[in-house]
């Protein structure tokens, strides 16, 4: 369960400031106060040069999307290991579709599978691409790691959204780093693992170690987008450089873009390293 609790703390933290791009205002912010569970405010959003305000109705210790998809593949995980990717898109589309429980923002990924199932009851053919460079694929591995599931059980649910191969490798190295002793220096064992890659490592992976400026870093290799490609690098700079599991959300939440969705995973590596503080314990949502 605690793998869950660390993805959805990381999630949490950072929603209220989820897709801005002005990392100098936000920056600003942070060196006044902790920028992290905020509600969303559309203020602030206004103020910013560069920013998508997507989670309007979102409160104090919400989820953004993908966090809400690692918890209902952890329900319905937990009650029937069998759940497999009919099932998965069957809950997504009862969550996404016209009439759904899911009130919040709905990436692309989930309005193609609603715009292919709203085809298919009208007898229309549409084919719409599934190779997602978001991190949604993510979302099997964190639930399948939380109830004990295999790298290869979270792989074929993550072939409803996705058929990138970089997911399988990044499980291998995400897997690896888990499996590592707490008491193993971080940065050995980060660098230690880069190699479960494969043909995925990259100088970008490489200038996350070494690069401690994260703003030369950003400037220099990646961007703060939701693209797969740069926000792994970026996931692996931030944990490899902070010292506490506080410390890698804060940095995850000033940088920027798609922060929440970067959470998942930095709160993940963040927690097998760092306890997260006892008083974030309030902030982990309870239904």
């Amino acid at each position: 369960m605690h793998y869950l609790e660390w993805a959805l703390l990381g999630n949490a933290a950072s929603l209220g400031y989820h897709w801005i791009y002005d990392r100098p205002l936000l920056k600003q912010y942070a060196a006044k106060q902790s920028l992290l569970f905020h509600a969303p405010d559309k203020a602030f959003y206004d103020q910013a040069k560069s920013a998508y305000y997507a989670y309007p109705n979102a409160k104090v210790n919400d989820v953004s999307v993908q966090g809400e998809i690692v918890r209902w593949l952890y329900e319905a995980l937990r009650h029937d290991k069998t759940f497999d990717r009919d099932d998965y898109r069957t809950m997504l589309l009862k969550a996404f579709q016209p009439g759904g429980h899911y009130l919040g923002y709905v990436e692309s990924y989930g309005r193609k599978l609603v715009l292919e199932a709203l085809a298919s009851q009208q007898k229309v053919t549409v084919s719409l691409e599934h190779d997602d460079d978001q991190l949604v694929g993510f979302a099997p591995y964190i639930a399948c790691k939380a109830v004990g599931l295999s790298i290869d059980d979270a792989w074929r649910l993550a072939q409803l959204l996705t058929h990138r191969p970089i997911y399988l490798s990044a499980y291998r190295w995400l897997d690896a780093i888990l499996s590592s002793e707490t008491t193993r220096s971080k940065q050995v064992v980060l660098e230690e693992t880069r190699h479960h890659l494969g043909e995925y490592f990259t100088d970008r992976f490489e200038a996350a170690i070494s690069v401690s400026d994260t703003d030369v870093f950003i400037r220099d290799y990646v961007n703060t987008a939701c693209h797969i490609d740069h926000a792994l690098p970026l996931i692996l700079h931030i944990v490899y450089h902070t010292n506490s599991f506080e410390a890698a959300l804060s940095l995850n939440t000033a940088i920027g873009g798609a922060s929440a969705d970067r959470g998942l995973l930095v709160g993940l590596l963040a927690g097998h390293f760092n306890t997260p503080p006892a008083s974030f314990a309030a902030y982990l949502k309870k239904d």
